[in-house]
């Protein structure tokens, strides 16, 4: 240990530990915070209490920039709460596929406006589930109904013959049979990834068998 480190059998350890544990050691103390200096990487030494101040300033400014982001982020959860709101009611009227079709197109590539949207219904189709996506259905649903994140060029020229989707979100139909693939393609990377939350395609997928189950009963005119 340095002599800077250590006068009169103190360390600076002891030191610091010791105004840390009287935080009100400078209050009782007030002319000692004038005489301090504290080297600065810009502005060579500065007194305490300038210091502290732009201290302050720094964490008032990051608390401002952090209370900014988390309304933007409420302000964005709101718009999206609306737009889903409104997707759900028009899926609930929905008489026939072309429909169910129409009103997953306008929501997800009109009002939120993502690169790419796919509706595969395999009960229009029913050569999709058992040749066309019978192996990517074994690979990416072999623990959820849902996937989030990149796919391999062969998989997304598949799902939607478009190799500029670079992340996606799918969702397969159905609960004890497939009935279709819902996929949403976003020409950013990180746009979805498999961290995301599954509570709105959820409902979205609860809603979606609900509508396809009672369309089904009667033949699409």
């Amino acid at each position: 240990m340095s002599q800077a480190e250590k006068v009169n059998g103190i360390s600076a350890q002891q030191v610091a530990a010791y105004l840390s544990d009287n935080v009100d050691f400078f209050v009782e103390y007030p002319e000692l915070t004038a005489e301090l200096s504290i080297p600065h990487q810009q502005r060579g030494s500065v007194s305490l209490v300038e210091l502290q101040a732009e201290q302050l300033r720094s964490q008032l400014h990051q608390q401002r920039q952090e209370l900014a982001a988390l309304i933007r982020n409420a302000d964005n959860n709101e718009q999206l709460f609306q737009i889903y709101a409104q997707l759900l009611q028009r899926l609930y009227t929905c008489e026939t596929l072309t429909e169910v079709e129409e009103a997953l197109q306008a929501c997800f590539k009109g009002q939120l406006a993502l690169a790419n949207v796919c509706v595969q219904l395999f009960v229009k189709h029913t050569d999709y589930a058992d040749f066309k996506h019978h192996a990517l259905i074994d690979k990416r649903f072999k623990h959820s109904d849902f996937f989030f994140g990149r796919l391999s060029q062969n998989e997304t020229k598949q799902i939607f013959n478009d190799v500029s989707v670079e992340s996606c979100a799918l969702m397969l139909i159905g609960d004890k049979k497939a009935l279709g693939l819902f996929a949403v393609g976003s020409d950013s990377a990180t746009h979805f990834h498999p961290e995301m939350d599954t509570l709105f395609l959820l409902q979205l997928k609860q809603l979606l068998e609900q509508v396809l189950a009672r369309i089904l009963v009667r033949p699409e005119s």
